[in-house]
């Protein structure tokens, strides 16, 4: 190919995967292996940058190229009313045969014309009935439905959508289910009356790409053009990448443009370098800045001790925060509850928190200014 092969772009599947062979080789594996295999109930969780989205995106493609029908809803929205009033009636339409209307009388101009009525009146729909309509379309395949933001999604809809997929896998239907969401609102979510059907789906917490895998990327990725990465090059972008996806395929696009614009065929670590500033400041505006933007201003505060007073790690105990902010751990403990579902911070071990940040070693910081918080590097 000719153009950039990276592709940092929210919801694009990379052009070579790195470090989740896992999920994609067992869903596969699910869709082969019939009706009640475990692999077709999946829980994807994982911290801002990590590929969720990505990943979700890539196994709809998997499902799709094997003849699946492939629905997504947003767990920000009201997801049930969504796949049964627009979503599965429009899969449905994609793939419904005409033969279900008939003629009901023929209009032509001055004269009258044709027109249509369905034939009989349809109940009431409800979700299970859609998908079971949906289901009756298809021939040797089955219904994929792949639910993002998991974490925003009302538990009371989740409890609805167990329930249907459940009566269609008793009924021997192929369905398959894949949801998505940060780490810590998922755990929140799996102690939720009505989401039991959620701890039985297979889990997968997507953590960062291992160092072999991540630079194996760079080089694969580069060797698909005629720019290729040089040892060193991938190694600097490995160590700066911190393994998050979203980042490797940010570093890789902003160095390989570089390079083609220096009309090198080698990307150095020189030019690496020259591009992490903005690397890191996309990463921030894209991935942490919206929801930062909706913080409060205590939980900016927290944000910013953190920031001042953490280790190499990023990570800071929640006494010496307080201590920063000249407060006790007991009134902080709602604003560090917030902050850990919001996937912005961690706990590594009770009693701290962690800034969530691909670049922890130069402890991207979140600024204040105008009411407006912006990023900046601390090296």
């Amino acid at each position: 190919m000719t153009g950039n092969p990276f592709r940092p772009t929210f919801g694009a599947s990379p052009l070579k995967w790195a470090g989740r062979s896992a999920v994609l080789n067992d869903f596969t594996v699910g869709l082969d292996g019939g009706v009640g295999n475990p692999n077709r109930a999946m829980l994807i969780s994982g911290h801002r940058g990590m590929g969720k989205t990505v990943l979700l995106t890539e196994l709809e493609d998997i499902a799709a190229q094997q003849g699946w029908a492939v629905i997504r809803v947003s767990g920000r929205s009201n997801s049930v009313t969504q796949l049964i009033d627009s979503i599965i009636p429009e899969k449905i339409n994609q793939l419904a045969s005409p033969s279900t209307r008939r003629i009901k009388d023929i209009r032509i101009a001055g004269l009258g014309g044709i027109g249509t009525e369905e034939i009989g009146t349809p109940p009431v729909p409800t979700l299970e009935s859609r998908l079971r309509e949906l289901s009756a379309h298809l021939r040797d395949s089955g219904i994929l439905l792949t639910i993002d933001e998991i974490q925003d999604a009302d538990p009371h809809d989740l409890e609805i959508i167990a329930v249907a997929f459940q009566h269609l896998v008793r009924d021997e239907l192929d369905v398959s289910i894949v949801m998505a969401g940060l780490t810590a609102g998922v755990d929140k979510l799996l102690h939720l009356p009505g989401t039991t059907f959620l701890r039985r789906a297979r889990r997968f917490h997507l953590g960062p790409v291992n160092p072999q895998a991540t630079t194996s990327a760079f080089k694969d990725t580069a060797a698909l053009t005629s720019i290729a990465f040089n040892d060193e090059a991938a190694d600097r972008a490995t160590e700066a990448s911190h393994g998050y996806p979203f980042l490797i395929q940010l570093i890789g696009y902003l160095a390989w443009n570089a390079a083609s614009q220096a009309s090198e065929t080698t990307i150095s670590s020189t030019t690496v370098d020259a591009v992490l500033g903005e690397a890191i400041t996309t990463m921030g505006t894209q991935v942490h800045d919206p929801a930062v933007r909706a913080l409060s201003q205590r939980q900016l505060e927290y944000l910013h001790a953190l920031a001042d007073i953490a280790d190499e790690a990023g990570t800071a105990t929640s006494g010496a925060i307080a201590h920063e902010l000249k407060t006790t751990t007991t009134s902080l403990s709602e604003v560090r509850a917030r902050l850990l579902e919001q996937g912005l911070i961690d706990a590594p071990r009770h009693g701290t928190a962690r800034l969530l940040s691909p670049c922890r070693t130069s402890a991207i910081i979140f600024t204040q200014a105008a009411n407006k918080p912006t990023w900046t590097k601390r090296y």
